[in-house]
């Protein structure tokens, strides 16, 4: 922009007020060129209000939105004075990074625009408490390692996080916040897991216990009775490390920023212990998983 947003001197003209009005285009009736207290600026009929405002001339308006922006339709990559010229109000200011800037308007309750620049193009949009457009982070592990009782076990590259031996097979998906899975009892007894055994290790070392998803959260710090799984059968069930909060925090507000980041969540690993009981005897997996890929899923209500 010429001038940062929070300079510009946004002023109320109420309907009916006498201006002089130096040219109109007839195709758009949001927007009339005018001059107002000796300033040349635009009347502009503010899509959150019924009401017209005098902004400023921008000189970064790019022909690629003028046909959005003549229709009030919010699109990814528009610059602040785009956004602004379509808004028409004044907002609050916050600088949330280095590239990321957040613009909210606090007084218009009911109609709560939200929105994020990165490196000043618009990356989320939120209007009238709905999601306009917004990225949405999924980090991807995959199965990276398996140990039995201390020895390594052969895992393939292309397992889909699926393991098997001759006591078990194992499909695990791994949630924002925990670890679904689905086991079968190859052998022709019973197994057991031990949930009270059971350990998660995050992506900072720290090690929390495991429950299982059945667990309500009153109960997480109680002994946990073992699952039995009988002979040829399966177990389909969640183990959630308790407290309960996402392996990884982070997120990123637009493919840019992933890309300006590097992902340097990639190869970060979490590990659990799995231990399960099979005739008397105690054996403990190790599962290790590493994040492979990060994506980053675009919603919009456009």
């Amino acid at each position: 922009m010429s001038k940062p947003l929070e300079s510009l001197d946004y002023s109320m003209i109420k309907k009916g007020k006498e201006v002089e009005i130096i040219s109109v285009d007839t195709s758009d009736v949001y927007h009339s060129i005018v001059r107002y207290k000796g300033k040349n600026g635009i009347i502009h009929n503010s899509v959150l209000s019924d009401r017209r405002i005098l902004i400023p001339l921008f000189t970064n308006l790019r022909e690629e939105y003028l046909d959005d922006i003549a229709n009030g339709i919010l699109k990814e990559g528009m610059n602040e004075s785009e956004v602004g010229f379509i808004i028409g109000i004044q907002p609050k200011i916050q600088q949330k990074g280095e590239n990321i800037v957040r613009w909210y308007y606090p007084n218009l309750i009911d109609k709560a625009p939200d929105f994020l620049f990165y490196k000043g193009k618009l990356c989320s949009a939120e209007m009238y408490r709905k999601v306009v457009f917004r990225y949405y982070t999924t980090f991807n592990f995959s199965l990276k390692s398996v140990e039995l009782n201390g020895e390594k076990k052969s895992v393939s590259k292309n397992n889909n996080n699926e393991y098997e031996d001759e006591y078990i097979k194992i499909n695990w998906e791994i949630l924002q916040s925990s670890l679904s899975f689905n086991i079968l009892n190859k052998t022709n007894r019973s197994l057991k897991i031990l949930w009270n055994n059971m350990s998660f290790t995050d992506v900072s070392n720290n090690s929390r216990r495991v429950v299982s998803g059945e667990t309500r959260v009153i109960h997480a710090n109680l002994e946990i009775p073992s699952s039995v799984i009988s002979k040829g059968s399966s177990l389909s069930d969640i183990a959630v490390p308790y407290p309960r909060k996402s392996f990884i925090v982070n997120y990123y507000n637009c493919p840019q920023e992933l890309e300006d980041m590097g992902k340097p969540e990639i190869g970060k690993e979490i590990r659990i212990l799995f231990p399960i009981e099979y005739d008397g005897n105690v054996k403990e997996y190790i599962f290790t998983f590493h994040v492979n890929e990060i994506t980053l899923s675009r919603k919009s209500s456009l």
